[in-house]
């Protein structure tokens, strides 16, 4: 069976937003919240990713765990 994903807004003040709507096997409805993808908030913001330059020069050497 092929899932299909629906997205609904609601308007109800305190449940306003877009959700996702899954349904699970137990005919339970669940609604997952849909927010702004990274790229909307940067570009809402006005602003841009770092280089990878100015990132060691804000942040310096950041650990890592070498898995990406």
């Amino acid at each position: 069976m092929i899932a299909c994903v629906q997205i609904i807004t609601l308007n109800e003040p305190e449940l306003k937003g877009t959700y996702a709507v899954e349904r699970q096997a137990d005919g339970r409805i669940v609604l997952d919240p849909v927010g702004p993808s990274e790229d909307e908030l940067i570009a809402r913001s006005g602003g841009r990713r770092l280089t990878a330059d100015e990132l060691e020069r804000e942040f310096g050497d950041l650990p890592s765990d070498d898995e990406g």
